[in-house]
C-alpha cells in the first residue's frame, strides 16, 4: 500500500495514521480486523523485529481496574471479592491510560472485579475517551445508576457489556446473590434508552447451555447491539467448579446453536464468541493462505493487566506473569517476555494431539486458545478441547 502510494514512506504512514484518526473517533471503523494497519500505524518510531510473528504493539488490552466485587460468581476468572491493597492509584491508571494510547493500543477492555466498585472509574473513563482507542467496559450491571448513566452517555464509549448466564433465578444462583438478574436487565433497558451501545456477554456452563436461546431472544428483546457468547474456562473461582467444564458433546451443541441463531437473526443482532471453530459449520468457505505459525492473540495482538499492575499473557493465564509496569515499561514487557517469545514461533510441528496433522491447521485454524489447552491438558501446545472436527469427522453428529 505505502509503496504504490506515490508519497515517501512517513508521508503515506502521517496520510494512513490521520485517517484512521478521524474514523475512529467517529466509531465508524471496527479496529479488529485490520491487523495489516495495526503494523503499520503502532509504535513508528520503534524497530520491530520482522522475524517475531506479532504486532509491534498489543492490539487489545484486558485491564482488571479493581479486584473488588458485590458479587460471587462461579466462574470468576479473578476470585474477586474484596479490593486489593496494591491496585494502581489514580496517578498510575491514568499513566497507564496515556501509555496504552501512545503504543497505539486499539481496543482497550475495562473488567474488574466490578469496574464500578472503583471510585475514580468515571474519571478514568473521561480521560480514555480523550484518546483515540475504542474502549469497552465488562459489568455486573448492578451497580450503574441514572446519574451513572447520564455521564457515560457524554463518553466515547465502543460499548458497555452486561453480563447475562441464565433469566431469572438461573443467572441470580451462577452469580451468587438474589436480584441480580433484575438489576442487569433494567440496567441494560437503561442503557438502550438513553442510546449508549450495549451488549449482553454470556458464559456457557454444563448448567446454563440448555437455556442459551433464552439469553438470546432476551438480547433481542431488549434491542441490545450483540450479544458474545463464550465458553467457561476453570480458572480463578472456577477452579472450585469444574463441573460447570463443557465437554465435546456440550461444544457441538453450543456451535449448532450459535450457527443456527446467527443465520437467524442476521441484521437483527450480532452474535460474536470467542471460540474459533464455528468455520466447521461451513465447509463452503474457501481456505486461507496458509500461515506459518500456530496461536490464538496470546503473545500476537493481547495482553491483561492485572488490578496491581502485574502484566498477563491473557486473563486466563494468570499462571505466567510477565512484569510488573511499576518495575519495567510495557513496551520492555511486549517485547521481550520471554514466556510470549516461546509462544510467537510455535508451529504446526509442535503442537500435540490431532492438531499436529490435521487438515484444516494453517488454513482455516490456527489452533484455538492456547488458555483453554493449558487448563484442560496441562500443556501450552495441546489441542484446543473447544474443537470438535473429530466429532464431525467421525459422523458423530446430532
Amino acid at each position: 500500500m505505502i509503496k504504490h502510494s506515490g508519497k515517501d514512506e512517513d508521508d503515506s504512514r502521517a496520510c494512513v495514521q490521520e485517517t484512521m484518526d478521524k474514523l475512529s473517533r467517529a466509531l465508524a471503523i471496527s479496529p479488529p480486523g485490520h491487523k495489516l494497519l495495526s503494523y503499520i500505524l503502532a509504535r513508528q518510531n520503534r524497530e520491530f523485529n520482522k522475524m517475531v510473528p506479532a504486532l509491534s504493539a498489543p492490539r487489545q488490552v484486558f485491564w482488571e481496574v479493581t479486584h473488588a466485587c458485590n458479587l460471587r460468581c462461579l466462574h470468576c476468572v479473578t476470585s474477586s471479592g474484596s479490593k486489593d491493597n496494591d491496585e494502581l492509584d489514580s496517578q498510575e491508571a491514568f499513566a497507564l491510560i496515556d501509555r496504552l494510547a501512545d503504543m497505539k493500543v486499539f481496543y482497550l477492555i475495562i473488567t474488574g472485579g466490578e469496574p464500578f466498585l472503583r471510585p475514580d472509574i468515571l474519571e478514568l473513563l473521561r480521560h480514555i475517551s480523550t484518546k483515540n482507542m475504542m474502549v469497552k467496559v465488562d459489568t455486573n450491571g448492578t451497580l450503574i445508576d441514572d446519574d451513572a448513566v447520564d455521564e457515560l452517555l457524554s463518553l466515547r464509549l465502543s460499548s458497555i457489556q452486561v453480563s447475562i448466564d441464565g433469566i431469572g433465578g438461573s443467572h441470580d444462583r451462577f452469580r451468587g446473590k438474589k436480584g441480580t438478574y433484575k438489576a442487569a436487565c433494567g440496567t441494560i433497558e437503561r442503557l438502550i434508552k438513553k442510546g449508549i451501545p450495549t451488549n449482553i456477554t454470556t458464559t456457557v456452563t454444563r448448567q446454563n447451555l440448555s437455556g442459551l436461546n433464552a439469553v438470546i431472544d432476551l438480547a433481542v428483546r431488549l434491542h441490545c447491539n450483540g450479544i458474545t457468547i463464550n465458553p467457561f474456562v476453570p480458572v480463578g473461582r472456577g477452579l472450585d467448579n469444574q463441573g460447570l467444564k463443557l465437554d465435546g458433546e456440550d461444544y457441538y451443541r453450543l456451535y449448532q446453536t450459535i450457527h443456527t441463531r446467527a443465520r437467524e437473526l442476521a441484521g437483527i443482532i450480532t452474535i460474536s464468541t470467542d471460540i474459533g471453530f464455528t468455520f466447521l459449520f461451513e465447509p463452503s468457505l474457501p481456505e486461507m493462505r496458509p500461515a506459518k505459525y500456530m496461536g490464538c492473540g496470546v503473545g500476537y495482538d493481547t495482553l491483561s493487566i492485572g488490578a496491581g499492575g502485574t502484566v498477563y499473557p491473557c486473563p486466563f493465564l494468570h499462571e505466567y506473569p510477565l512484569g510488573n509496569i511499576r518495575d519495567v515499561s510495557l513496551e520492555e514487557i511486549w517485547d521481550d517476555a520471554s514466556f510470549l517469545k516461546s509462544l510467537r514461533p510455535l508451529h504446526k510441528r509442535d503442537m500435540g494431539g490431532e492438531c499436529k496433522n490435521c487438515k484444516h491447521a494453517l488454513r482455516k485454524c490456527t489452533g484455538g486458545c492456547r488458555a483453554r489447552a493449558y487448563h484442560e491438558y496441562g500443556d501450552l501446545k495441546a489441542p484446543d478441547p473447544a474443537c470438535i472436527f473429530s466429532k464431525i469427522k467421525s459422523g458423530d453428529q446430532r
